[in-house]
């Protein structure tokens, strides 16, 4: 009997680490950290391509020179800027849906809807190219 229970233990815990990493993602390309990627619905034909944070740990600034994704025609900079978007050394950005930090995804192959995925690329000066999973997200 103490057997199964303590089999019964690994599987919940496992079972619990597989909810976290599912939850928690984040990708990793030279000195970038790129936190939990994710995308809002589409309105009137556009929608944000947004990270909870992107880290620099590096000692020298990247940029990030060009974006696409599967699902737009283009990936542009966010409003009022243009590439490349400087990261500084030793530091970390929030481009949230709330702060107008994040890259605008135009010419859409179809709305946008939560509860999708698609893959985007990023490509920095240093740390080079990044793949990223996406999640479209309604935004809280």
């Amino acid at each position: 009997m103490a057997g199964v229970k303590r089999a019964c233990g690994w599987v919940a815990c496992l079972s619990l680490l597989l909810v976290a990493t599912a939850q928690a993602h984040d990708f990793k390309v030279g000195a970038l950290r790129l936190d939990h990627p994710y995308a809002t619905p589409s309105q009137q034909g556009t929608a944000l391509l947004c990270f909870r944070e992107i880290r620099n740990n590096g000692a020298q600034a990247d940029h990030l020179r060009a974006a696409s994704a599967s699902v737009a025609q283009q990936v542009l900079a966010p409003e009022g800027q243009a590439l490349p978007l400087v990261l500084p050394a030793g530091a970390a950005q929030r481009w949230r849906h709330d702060n107008g930090n994040c890259l605008r995804l135009q010419g859409l192959a179809k709305p946008l809807a939560a509860g999708e995925r698609f893959e985007a690329i990023l490509n920095f000066e240093k740390a080079g190219e990044a793949r990223v999973n996406v999640w479209v997200q309604q935004p809280r």
